[in-house]
Order: structure tokens, then sequence, then C-alpha cells
């Protein structure tokens, strides 16, 4: 994928998110939905600390077996 697409879906991603959270804060959502919020954001913010991928971390490549 190239970067733009990267972008509409990491943008996506984040709208998703912010509705899960929102709804479940509501209480129209189970808590699972509030797990899946943290893990994105959490993600998100990795990202933004170290100044990498997600998908170049340590952790990502235990999940995925790489």
């Amino acid at each position: 994928m190239n970067s733009e697409a990267v972008a509409v879906v990491k943008t996506v991603g984040d709208v998703a998110a912010a509705s899960v959270t929102v709804l479940t804060v509501l209480k129209v959502l189970p808590a699972i939905a509030a797990a899946f919020a943290i893990v994105w954001y959490s993600i998100g913010f990795y990202e933004k600390i170290t100044g990498r991928e997600f998908s170049e971390s340590k952790l990502s490549r235990w999940i995925t077996r790489k």
C-alpha cells in the first residue's frame, strides 16, 4: 500500500476507535469495544513516541510469529 492509502486506513481506524469509545461511555456497546479502542490508541501512541511503525516492533513480530 502506498502512504496515502495507509493514511486513509489509519484515519478510518481512528474515527472508528473514537466512536467506539464514545458509544461505550454511553453504554451502547459492550466493554469489549472499549478494549479495542484502548489497544488501537495504545498502538498509535507507541508509533508517535518511538517514531516508527508498530509493525516494526518486537511485540508485532511476536504476535505475527515473524
